[in-house]
């Protein structure tokens, strides 16, 4: 499917998911798709505020309640809104337990708190269920920790599995930017 197919079809998606909240206002799994694909179309500020109103307004399941703020700590994982997205990760972890991908999340939340080794512990066991994108993850935290060797396996590791930089998200780009930057701090003979 070439990029146009795509993004037509993610319109289409859009305007339909658009059209269900408005006939269906009070249906949570609806905006909680709709807040994902603000998510997946680069459309975090949409997203977040989506997350927070569902949290806000009190009707969601526990398991509900769980991934939304997995999804909005994934979101605010960054320096700035990290205790807050520590909060939240947290809180998925407790009712959901430590499922790969929330342990992923919390790893990039504690990078965004610089507390390194603790990020790359979690980095380390997400990957134990791999993908691309956490293997991505860990070279980014790797790197960040000094770990420049397992920054370059990781990063191999995630080209193998079939990271493509022409499928990043401006937000993944930047880390993969980052690890590339790290990486070519190594001296030549590591």
């Amino acid at each position: 499917m070439c990029s146009s197919d795509l993004a037509e079809d993610l319109g289409r998606i859009d305007a339909w998911l658009a059209r269900l909240r408005r006939e269906n206002p009070g249906a949570t799994d609806i905006a909680i798709q709709a807040a994902t694909l603000d998510e997946a179309l680069g459309r975090s500020a949409e997203a977040e505020s989506l997350y927070r109103e569902l949290l806000a307004g009190g009707n969601l399941t526990d398991t509900e309640a769980a991934v939304v703020s997995a999804n909005l700590a994934w979101i605010l994982a960054r320096p700035e809104t990290a205790d807050e997205a520590g909060t939240l990760v947290d809180r998925a972890v407790a009712v959901l337990g430590p499922l790969s991908e929330l342990v992923d999340t919390r790893a990039l939340v504690r990078l965004a708190k610089n507390q390194k080794v603790l990020a790359l512990e979690d980095m380390r066991e997400a990957v134990l269920v791999p993908t691309a994108q956490k293997y991505l993850h860990l070279a980014v935290v790797a790197a960040e920790a000094d770990e420049l060797d397992d920054a370059v396996r990781a990063l191999k590791r995630a080209r193998a599995l079939g990271l493509a930089d022409e499928r990043l998200s401006d937000r993944k780009s930047t880390r993969l930017n980052s690890s590339h930057e790290w990486i070519s701090r190594m001296p030549s003979s590591a």
